[in-house]
């Protein structure tokens, strides 16, 4: 007699992107979206990637490939422009999980046909250039100032002002400065250095630097539970910079999140071979999110979240400090 098949409790894919222009001479901007969130209607061809990690890889950056099919030509002409700002949503229509998983600046706009028959507008955004790459701080700070106190001034006073609400740098990790200091550069020059003095991290968000220790379980975040009836998506693999868990679509997951790994959840494991270091796992199922890729064809097979977790002991502590 067969066993209980596991229920998928997720069904029917739902997304939405929009999109706002930049301003014109009179401050007026156009929003255009573009929706499939129910049954009644045949939305267009979504693909997208949208990859983000803590700052000792690509700096912190959030990037994002969108790549819209069949998009008439009026609403390609507007939104084909630098500089835009793209917000998509995604997640199911049962109502949850949904919501948020990339929001930030237009970087390069790509038009093509594809197969001499399809129109295809590919949006390649990328969150980090307007916040560190292209922006810059100059100011002096005077002696006895804190981590938290130079990561505050610099937010306010750069080029292209960030938001430094989630910046959460613990009391016991802050040193107060001997003297005055200048600070004169792009903030990730800053931004590194105080990640090693605070044993923290940092990432970009839309206009917004976050900081957070990680190597200690957070209190204030919430834990999600997978396991084969809840969205696990085959068998996560030990890997040397995590443990790899593919999960269904799931916005809910973010930088310095958490993850829990049922008890009947098998892990693939990395063989143990002489000079190779493979990441601890943890004995509990629980590991800190490090690293995320969403992916989705609206019309395809493919409409995941791809996470690397990490043990709150060791593998972090690489992760700081790569050689």
């Amino acid at each position: 007699m067969a066993g209980n098949v596991p229920v998928n409790p997720l069904f029917g894919i739902a997304w939405e992107l929009i999109i706002n222009t930049a301003p014109d001479a009179q401050g007026n901007s156009t929003q255009v979206t573009a929706y499939s969130k129910d049954y009644t209607f045949e939305g267009l061809e979504i693909q997208f990637e949208v990859s983000q990690s803590v700052g000792s890889y690509n700096n912190g950056f959030w990037f994002a490939d969108i790549a819209i099919f069949g998009l008439n030509g009026p609403t390609t002409n507007l939104v084909i422009t630098q500089g835009m700002t793209v917000r998509l949503d995604a997640g199911w229509q049962n109502g949850q999980p949904y919501g948020t998983i990339f929001e930030g600046t237009l970087y390069q706009p790509l038009w093509e046909r594809v197969d001499g028959i399809n129109y295809k507008l590919t949006l390649h955004c990328i969150v980090g250039l307007l916040e560190q790459v292209n922006n810059f701080c100059a100011f002096s700070i005077a002696g006895g100032a804190t981590q938290r106190d130079i990561v505050a001034r610099m937010a306010s006073t750069a080029l292209n002002p960030l938001d430094a609400s989630n910046v959460n740098i613990p009391a016991a990790n802050l040193t107060a400065s001997s003297r005055g200091e200048v600070i004169f550069g792009q903030p990730s020059l800053y931004l590194e250095q105080i990640g090693k003095e605070t044993q923290t991290s940092f990432w970009f968000s839309n206009m917004a630097i976050n900081i957070q220790s990680l190597l200690t379980a957070q209190t204030n975040v919430p834990t999600i539970s997978y396991n084969a009836n809840t969205g696990l998506v085959g068998t996560p693999q030990q890997t040397q910079d995590g443990v790899l868990i593919r999960v269904l679509l799931d916005p809910r997951l973010q930088l310095a999140g958490q993850i829990n790994l049922d008890p009947s959840v098998t892990i693939a494991q990395l063989p143990r071979m002489q000079n190779t270091f493979p990441t601890v796992l943890d004995k509990d199922g629980n590991y800190g999110i490090m690293g995320l890729t969403h992916r989705g064809d609206s019309r395809g097979n493919v409409w995941q979240t791809e996470a690397i977790g990490v043990t709150y002991i060791g593998s972090k502590l690489a992760l700081l400090n790569p050689s």
